[in-house]
């Protein structure tokens, strides 16, 4: 808003006070100054105290300052009694009401405005002190002519610091502490001096660490283009606001990491700078020039405001000087003339209820009702108030020592405040309280309270006789009887009665009371001390700090609308609370949030979470509080979990429950439940715990709905809650039936407690918990305080009355603790003579565990225990006793063989042996025989009958120790421990001797160890046999291969299809391939290939053999090689592949060719030799032959057209033709020539084998399905299922009735074709199946023979 000249201070003779325009007061100056004062002298210095009501102004070459009290607005001046000085520099302390006045000769007096007249001058300086300045606490820095600046202590005296300068310090200032955003960094240690007009130094006070590694002290120079320096000052977040002779103005950083980093510069004036100010309540500065004041907005960028700039013109303006609230200007001119003006309405103002009156004016009052838009009352007053007080009907204000009080009349539709009551005081009013029918003034530490209803027609003064003086606050009660809190210099807080007078509470506190704020019913009061604490005063006089709140205290209010919420203010945030005065817990108060505050007012007003205060601008405003917004949600239909959690806190249990519905939630409910036995609400917990599914604790509270006594209910719902029986115990003791407490320590279990109340409360009672906790005592091994009880149990007054089964237990309990603090003959006769079995066996277990063995023995005797009673009776070595006992044990062997140890143990061994042979406990006999007896055969006999393992092995270890491997084996297999019979067998090469033993029970454990034995020897053939017969037949093919016996692995290969096998094969095959083995004979090398699963290998191997013999022209040998292949393959009833069986039928077929001529078959040899012919290229060394025998023998078979066919292929090739036998040529020749076509003899058919379709006999490929048809080795045709037959060596397929007119071996492996080596065939259809390669392999079962082994 624009600026409003306030008033305005003349050099004149007088002193005129202007606002709105009009002239409202004048006074004469003169009377402050003396005669000689030039009233034309510049202000030198302006400053404005720290709270805002004195104003301190210094003229040029003047030897005294003025000071204006805005509130009496009284003028003086200061004489400060130095003859010869003048007043050169003036600077009120920012925290005090000090002035400090430095002269022209060096000195400074310090003056407080309540005491103007005792100053006292220091010197400090030896030359002119030109200017200062104070940081926020004692230390005030001065700067002089003598080229140094000194800090001052000012509450010691001392200097802390003195700077020296090569030039003379122009101006000083100090940071303050809001000049960074770091709490860490005392930035008030901060002065800046300006040299030379040149450069500003800034150095430190006290070590801060804000100016990093620069020794404390930085210095900043600027371009030489702004000029020289006039004046600077320190802002907010460490900037510093330089103003230049050229009017320029420069904001610059002096935070770490950007020293020197200008912010903003601009030229406000054409000339230089005369001077600057800075308020940080408004961020606003203030920038002079010639007769102009510029205001800037200092936020993030630095924007002048016009509207708000003031014009002196023609005077120059000198001085500038905010007020600490920021609410004020002060100009001053060169020409002497101060004027003051407003920059926000004073934020003057008042509460009660929902109303709010406030100054919207400097003298008008508006009160407003925040429930009701339409209603407002306003009023104009003659002076402005410093102080407004508000009740329902009654407004009161005060203005210095003047108070008025105004009713509220005219009802809802028209309401005007008419004076009823208007008094001047003696003393300025520092406190002023109002309710309906009384107002109360606080003056000089002493209340005025006076009654102004409206029935007595004035104002009629109650008198206070029994209100000490020294009051320092008080407030109005707005709810129910007029009452008054006060608080006191001497740390009294009083409730005052308004009609009477008299005080109704009266509590002493330690420190003077600064302010008191009591809740609308004056049953709570917050207070705050003089030390800054702030306390909650609840009703009971109980005094509870309120945590987390810093300080110091602006403000606090109560919720209006809701009782157990209010707030603290400082300067910087707000605190609520919510308080509950009575839980289980006893009062309790809870933080529910901090937030920032509001900027402007504090806090005027609290309505169910929403604040309402003053802005900047004087305007009401209000927002919610963050306690309070997620209630804000719940209007809007919102249940959530952040809003139950927000009315818990808040102590909203109703509306909680609707949350709760909503949340359908199980531990809300539950939740809710606790929080409502937290605060004693029986009725919503069951309903909660109903909600949740508890019906155990609604069973509980149920009784509790019917329950009158208070502390009956409070003492069930804490054990309900959290089972604090402390505090459960206080409530019961308290209540009407005290003995509950007794009862509920003794369900508890609290033996102690339930005693110390039982002698109080039941001395019925008392024995029984004597008793019982004397129990509790010996189980946690309080011997002696338990002994203690049992005996005043046993001693009691009350014995008398002890039932039966209660001295037993004190009798007993008694000789236990006895036992146990070492009193064993008394425990032992207690315990004897009380006939009880069952104590004399417990304390005999004491004493045994004490090693009293004797008498454990005793009287475990006495407690008819004889098994215990012997073995301590060996231990204590009473063996006569233990004898006489031993008949009576229920278990005479294991006793006897405890006594037989204790003879062992005490070197008699017969005696031992006796007693062991009683408990037929022969493995100890035979550890004796063995042992100290030297009975060794007599051992073995005894182990051999009696066949247990442990007693045979303890002879096998024997027969070791004495180097008899063979028994130790012997015995060791006895016992079954075959591992360790192996060991030995191993130990001794005696793994042949232990299978052997084995026999037929042999495990495979043992197998898999003795043929590692036997392969670690290198003994590979009977590893072989014994992987063999452990079904292994990979390794034990391997172990015949490392053994040489390649034969035997080649059998084991052929007889099986393993795939282990087949692997170890396959890998020696590799190595005879590559050289790493010895080379094999081919039938072997077919063999392994075959064995190993090569069968295409072997194949291919054995075409390649017989097509090299075939094309060297060994037929006999190419054929030789095929057959012995194809017994092998069919060994292992394979079929040849095709390629080499067509290689073997063309050789074949040559083969027949002479033995069936000699049979006189030409027709037969002639179809051979044309298969032949067909594969001449088989035959090409002896091409001309072939064709030359296949010409003859056809055209003796009658077949002439393939004659004339082939002796056409020999004449029509020259090289074939050249080499016919001469006998035959000219025939061959003739043939061709006279082309004898004859046609053929046809030939014989037969049925193919595989489809059925006939075809020519000597055409093995089946012209229907394509299938090769086996063939006879005799007669090289097709084999007929109705003549079949096979060769009895190598089950070559023949024709029954060729076989009968063959002569000579068979032509495939050189066996005799005669009986019985000729076969005919039961079932050709299986025969044909293995030769066509159809039938399945079936693999030959292993033999598991362990024959070698004698198995």
């Amino acid at each position: 808003m624009p600026l409003k000249e306030l008033f305005t201070l003349g050099n004149l003779g007088s002193r005129s006070a202007h606002f709105s325009g009009s002239v409202i007061d004048e006074i004469a100056i003169s009377d402050a100054e003396p005669p000689e004062a030039d009233h034309q002298a510049p202000v030198v210095a302006l400053e404005w105290d720290c709270e805002s009501r004195m104003l301190a102004v210094q003229l040029q070459n003047q030897a005294f300052p003025c000071l204006y009290d805005v509130v009496t607005k009284q003028l003086s001046r200061v004489d400060i009694g130095l003859q010869g000085h003048t007043v050169e520099w003036i600077g009120w302390s920012r925290c005090t009401d000090t002035l400090a006045i430095a002269t022209s000769l060096g000195s400074l007096l310090l003056m407080r405005a309540t005491c103007p007249g005792e100053t006292v001058p220091k010197p400090k300086h030896s030359g002119r002190i030109t200017c200062g300045a104070w940081n926020s606490g004692r230390f005030l820095a001065l700067a002089a002519e003598d080229k140094q600046v000194t800090v001052t202590d000012v509450i010691t005296g001392a200097t802390v610091k003195t700077v020296t300068f090569g030039l003379d310090p122009q101006a000083v200032a100090f940071a303050s502490q809001n000049c960074v955003g770091e709490p860490d960094v005392n930035l008030d240690q901060l002065v800046s001096v300006s040299i030379g007009s040149r450069t500003l130094y800034i150095f430190e006070v006290e070590k801060t660490g804000y100016l990093g590694g620069n020794n404390g002290a930085i210095e900043l120079a600027f371009q030489p283009s702004y000029g020289t320096m006039a004046h600077h000052l320190w802002l907010d977040k460490g900037h510093l606001l330089v103003g230049f002779q050229t009017g320029i103005v420069l904001m610059v950083s002096t935070a770490t990491g950007e020293v020197s980093k200008e912010l903003h510069s601009a030229q406000y004036f054409p000339s230089a700078i005369l001077a600057m100010a800075f308020n940080p309540m408004v961020g606003r500065a203030c920038i002079a020039g010639g007769g102009r004041v510029e205001v800037l907005e200092l936020g993030d960028e630095v924007q002048a405001i016009p509207e708000e700039a003031l014009d002196f013109d023609p005077s120059i303006v000198s001085q500038l000087e905010w007020t600490s609230d920021g609410q004020m200007l002060t100009v001053a001119t060169q020409a002497g003339a101060v004027s003051v003006w407003l920059t926000a309405s004073p934020q003057t103002s008042a509460a009660w209820g929902p109303r709010i009156a406030y100054l919207t004016s400097l003298r008008q009052v508006t009160i407003i009702d925040t429930t009701d838009p339409d209603w407002q009352c306003g009023f104009d007053t003659q002076e402005e108030p410093t102080l407004l007080a508000l009740s329902d009907h009654l407004v009161a204000m005060a203005c210095g020592n003047q108070v008025w009080c105004l009713r509220m009349v005219g009802g809802a539709q028209r309401p005007q405040a008419v004076v009823c009551h208007e008094q001047a005081h003696g003393d300025d009013i520092t406190g002023l309280a109002v309710s309906s029918t009384f107002l109360t003034v606080l003056t000089a530490g002493i209340l005025t309270m006076h009654s102004v209803s409206e029935s007595s027609g004035g104002s009629i003064q109650v008198p206070l006789s029994a209100v000490p003086s020294g009051i320092t606050t008080m407030a109005m009660v707005e709810r129910g009887p007029d009452t008054l809190v006060v608080g006191s210099h001497s740390g009294r807080l009083l409730q005052i009665e308004c009609e009477t007078g008299n005080i109704l509470r009266d509590t002493q506190h330690s420190y003077a009371i600064r302010q008191v704020h009591p809740d609308p019913h004056g049953n709570r009061v917050i207070v705050e001390d003089e030390v800054g604490q702030a306390l909650l005063w609840a009703a009971n006089g109980q005094c509870l700090p309120i945590p987390e709140f810093a300080g110091p205290l602006e403000t606090a209010l109560w919720d209006a609308g809701d009782t157990p919420v209010f707030l603290l203010s400082d300067v910087m945030s707000l605190c609520i609370y919510a308080h509950f005065p009575d839980t289980l817990a006893g009062q309790e108060l809870r933080v529910l949030a901090t937030q920032a505050g509001p900027s402007g007012s504090p806090p005027l007003l609290l309505q169910q979470g929403t604040v309402t205060f003053l802005d900047d601008h004087g305007t009401l405003q209000s927002f919610l509080l963050e306690s309070h917004c997620l209630l804000q949600d719940s209007a809007n239909g919102r249940a959530t979990s952040d809003r139950f959690a927000a009315e818990m806190g808040l102590g909203h249990l109703k509306e909680a429950t609707q949350s709760a519905t909503s949340l359908k939630d199980a531990d809300a409910w539950r939740e809710l439940a606790e929080a409502a036995v937290h605060l004693k609400n029986v009725e919503l917990a069951a309903k909660c715990y109903e909600a949740a599914g508890d019906m155990v604790a609604v069973q509980a509270l149920f009784p509790l709905l019917k329950e009158a006594d208070k502390e009956v209910v409070a003492g069930q719902l804490v054990l309900l809650l959290n089972q604090d029986f402390e505090a459960a115990e206080a409530h019961f003791l308290r209540s009407g039936r005290p003995e509950m407490a007794l009862d509920m320590h003794k369900q508890a279990g609290h033996t102690q407690r339930a005693l110390e109340l039982a002698h109080d409360l039941d001395a019925s009672q008392v024995l029984t918990l004597s008793f019982q906790r004397a129990q509790e005592l010996e189980a946690v091994e309080d011997w002696q305080a338990a002994q203690q009880l049992y005996e005043d149990c046993r001693q009691s007054q009350h014995a008398g009355a002890m039932t039966e089964a209660l001295a037993k237990g004190c009798t007993a309990g008694l000789a236990k603790c006895a036992v146990r603090q070492g009193e064993v003959a008394y425990g032992m006769q207690l315990a004897k003579g009380s006939g009880d079995a069952a104590l004399c066996c417990q304390c005999a277990k004491i004493l045994e565990g004490l090693n009293q063995l004797q008498a454990a023995a005793e009287l475990y005797e006495a407690g008819g225990d004889m098994d215990a009673a012997v073995v301590l009776f060996i231990r204590a070595k009473a063996f006569s006793s233990a004898q006489r006992v031993l008949p009576r044990t229920s278990s005479s062997a294991s006793t006897a063989i405890q006594l037989a140890r204790a003879h062992e143990a005490e070197g008699q061994y017969e005696e031992a042996l006796k007693a062991y042979r009683t408990a037929g406990d022969f493995e100890s006999v035979i550890r004796l025989y063995l042992g100290p007896l030297g009975r060794a055969q007599e051992a073995a006999e005894l182990a051999r009958h009696s066949g247990k393992p442990p007693v045979l092995a303890l002879v096998a270890r024997s027969h070791l120790d004495r180097g008899d491997p063979q028994g130790a084996m012997e015995f060791y297999l006895l016992a079954k421990q075959t591992q360790e019979a192996f060991a030995v067998a191993e130990q001794h090469n005696m793994v042949e001797q232990y299978l052997r033993a084995v026999g037929s029970e042999a495990s495979p454990q043992d197998l898999a160890r003795a043929v590692q034995v036997l392969e670690g020897r290198g003994d590979f053939e009977r590893a072989g046999d014994l992987y063999r017969s452990m079904g292994d037949l990979g390794s034990a093919t391997t172990m015949y291969i490392k053994g040489g016996k390649l034969s035997r692995a080649l059998d084991l290969g052929e007889a099986s299809d393993e795939p282990a096998t087949q692997q170890a094969l396959r890998k020696h095959l590799t190595l005879v391939n590559s050289g790493a083995a010895p080379g094999l004979p081919p039938l072997d090398l077919l063999r392994l290939r075959l064995a190993s699963g090569c069968a295409d290998e072997a194949a291919a191997a054995a075409v390649t053999t017989a097509t090299g013999l075939q094309q060297a022209g060994d037929y006999k040998g190419a054929h030789a090689e095929l057959c012995a292949s194809w017994r092998c393959f069919a060994q292992r009833n394979v079929a040849l592949p095709p390629s080499a069986m067509r290689l073997l039928v063309v050789l074949h077929s040559y083969i027949l060719v002479r033995p069936l001529v000699k049979l006189g078959l030409h027709e037969n040899a002639a179809r051979m030799l044309v298969r032949v012919a067909n594969e001449l290229e088989l035959f090409q060394p002896h091409a001309a032959a072939v064709l030359t025998s296949a010409v003859v023998e056809c055209h003796r078979a009658g077949m002439g057209a393939t004659a004339y066919t082939h002796a056409a292929r020999l004449i029509k090739q020259p090289e074939l033709k050249a080499a016919i036998n001469p006998a035959y040529k000219r025939k061959i020749e003739g043939l061709v020539r006279r082309r004898e076509m004859n046609a053929d003899v046809e030939e014989a058919v037969a049925p193919c084998l595989h489809c059925g379709v006939p075809g020519p006999e000597s055409q093995l490929e089946c012209a229907s399905c394509h299938r090769f048809i086996p063939f006879c080795l005799a007669s090289g045709k097709r084999m007929n299922l109705g003549d079949w037959g096979r060769c009895g060596s190598c089950h070559m397929p023949a024709r029954s009735s060729a076989l009968a007119a063959f002569e000579g071996p068979c032509t495939i492996c050189g066996g005799a074709l005669g009986a019985p080596s000729a076969q005919a065939v039961a079932n050709p259809q299986a025969h044909l199946a293995a030769l066509s390669g159809r039938r399945d392999r079936v693999l030959k079962g292993v033999t598991h023979s362990l024959a070698a082994f004698g198995l």
